[in-house]
């Protein structure tokens, strides 16, 4: 697990910089592993600082931008109904992923 929540978000900033060129289904599910680190850093109370809800933002509009392309290169890993609404980026396959990742990158980023 990472050191903290700002080297989470700057790690999953900086893997999305790869994401679209990524072959190998490992490489996708470290990047939204790391997702997952700030996630769980948030809801364990971390507060980020203004520039780190500036990146994470920018990170998961990225990310979301990226969903189509996903879905069709990665569907067994980004089309998971195994876990929790919350944890958006492993269910970009749901029509209702879109709505439910901004709500909660909303209160996440708020958080």
């Amino acid at each position: 697990m990472p050191i903290d929540l700002a080297f989470a978000i700057e790690r999953y900033a900086e893997l999305l910089e790869y994401l679209p060129t990524d072959e190998e289904t490992e490489e996708v599910m470290y990047t939204l592993s790391y997702r997952d680190y700030v996630h769980d850093f948030l809801m364990q109370g971390q507060q980020p600082t203004s520039e780190q809800v500036r990146m994470l933002r920018e990170a998961d509009e990225r990310l979301l931008a990226m969903r189509e392309h996903l879905i069709r290169r990665f569907p067994w890993v980004v089309a998971r109904d195994d876990l929790p609404p919350e944890r958006w980026w492993w269910r970009l396959h749901r029509c209702a992923a879109l709505e439910g990742a901004r709500a909660s990158m909303r209160s996440e980023h708020t958080a």
